[in-house]
């Protein structure tokens, strides 16, 4: 019986495939996948790639240090091919001795000057900490005069009579107050010494007008605002110069003491001046013991200052002793010489007049704010970082206080003559005015009783 049944379901199924209708489709049996044989080649997995090690600087040993010094610099993956890597510190390119896979040995460059150190490794640029570069050295050259005269020609073939002052323009001019010869000269990039303003042949007075014919009484001092226009002290008026030569008067006329517009304002003999960014004009105001304050349209306002004395305090009850020179730090602080006190004084942008540094009494020592001496300190000037530089009048010596409060000199040694050299052989005869050079770090120092303009690098 078990036979009968299977061949009968047999027959019902193959009957049953043939009664389905005409529009059914019988379903095509899946491909038969040939196994492949052992002698194909067969595709390799793919292999990871080696990780890509990245450089980094981990830290600088020395973190100080001065020129010609080994500064190594720490890290990991920087390779071993010298020819692939570059090293900057602030911007200059370093000197490389050897180079590790976790260190690279440099040597750091003059005037390589405080910044953050960046390592280019195959074209890949990593930063690392700062490096402070530490000043030790300067280097003072005559750039411009020699003897006494009046004669214009290239750097020290020109000659100027007692040159006292002078600024530099956004183009790289230095102006130069020339007071012998009561004129402003121009010194160009390239070093050509050419007159700018005031009569050519030495002939002073007062009289407004346009390059050689404007007159200077007295020109003492020069500042220059935003617009490249100069102010210049000149005796008791205030005399403004455009970059073309077109020379007025802003402020004075004879001397007193008395604030107003324009002629109405009197001075006794201004010394420093100094611009804001508003374009104001601060002047010294030396034999009135005053600091005093010029707007744009020529008004005059006394800034601090009462009668002669050492007074600190409120600005309309400070006292000063001969103030001679006045510049502004980058908080609006206006920093002033009180020859007459040796002392540096402080007024704040509230108005609040303080002694920053030096003692009653002549002197000449370095150090911190609270014990530095000065003789005589006669003009001002402040960089970028906020040092501050002082002409030294009596100790023929350019001193310098760094932004953390110590007092240092850069070049002179109280001994009066025109020798360049380094700092401790250089020596000047007193000199009156300085300003900043183009470059970061260097000095323009007006020689007075050299008749020279002569420059201080610093390295």
């Amino acid at each position: 019986m078990k036979t009968s049944i299977k061949y009968l379901g047999i027959i019902t199924l193959t009957l049953a495939t043939f009664s389905c209708s005409k529009d059914d489709t019988v379903p095509e049996p899946d491909p038969v996948q040939e196994e492949p044989k052992k002698d194909d080649p067969q595709p390799e997995d793919p292999q990871p790639e080696d990780p890509v090690l990245e450089p980094e600087i981990s830290s600088i040993r020395p973190s100080s240090a001065q020129r010609h010094k080994t500064v190594f610099i720490l890290g990991k993956n920087f390779g071993e091919d010298r020819e692939k890597i570059e090293v900057f510190y602030n911007g200059k390119q370093a000197s490389i001795q050897f180079v590790k896979d976790t260190l690279i040995s440099t040597v750091l460059l003059p005037r390589t000057f405080t910044g953050q150190v960046k390592v280019i490794v195959d074209g890949k640029e990593i930063l690392g900490p700062e490096l402070e570069y530490l000043i030790k050295y300067a280097n003072v050259t005559t750039f411009a005069g020699s003897e006494e005269g009046n004669y214009n020609a290239i750097g020290t073939d020109a000659r100027f009579s007692t040159v006292t002052d002078g600024i530099l323009d956004s183009k790289g001019n230095l102006f130069v107050v020339d007071r012998g010869n009561y004129q402003i000269k121009k010194i160009t990039p390239e070093g050509a010494v050419v007159s700018f303003a005031g009569n050519q042949h030495g002939h002073g007075g007062f009289g407004d007008g346009t390059g050689d014919g404007a007159l200077f009484a007295n020109p003492y001092s020069i500042a220059i605002d935003g617009n490249d226009n100069l102010y210049v002290c000149d005796n008791f008026r205030v005399r403004k110069i455009t970059p073309g030569a077109v020379v007025t008067t802003l402020a004075g006329s004879t001397e007193g003491k008395q604030n107003g517009v324009g002629e109405e304002a009197k001075f006794r003999r201004l010394t420093g001046i100094c611009t804001d960014a508003d374009g104001n004009v601060y002047v010294a105001d030396v034999y009135n013991e005053l600091i005093r304050k010029i707007d744009s349209k020529g008004v005059v306002t006394t800034y601090a200052g009462s009668t002669e004395g050492d007074l600190d305090g409120d600005s309309s009850m400070a006292q000063f002793n001969k103030p001679s020179g006045v510049s502004f730090d980058s908080k609006g602080n206006l920093f002033v010489t009180d020859e007459g006190n040796n002392k540096i004084k402080k007024i704040s942008p509230e108005g609040i007049v303080s002694t920053y540094v030096g003692q009653a009494g002549e002197g000449f020592e370095d150090g911190p704010l609270e014990t530095a001496k000065f003789n005589h300190p006669y003009d001002i000037d402040i960089g970028p970082d906020d040092t501050i530089y002082i002409l030294d009048y009596k100790n023929n010596s350019i001193r310098k206080i760094t932004p953390d409060g110590m007092v240092k000199t850069i070049a002179g040694n109280k001994q009066e003559g025109d020798l360049d050299g380094s700092e401790d052989i250089a020596t000047f005869r007193k000199p009156w005015g300085l300003t900043l050079g183009p470059e970061e770090h260097t000095l323009y120092i007006f020689d007075t009783g050299n008749h020279r303009v002569r420059k201080i690098t610093e390295e």
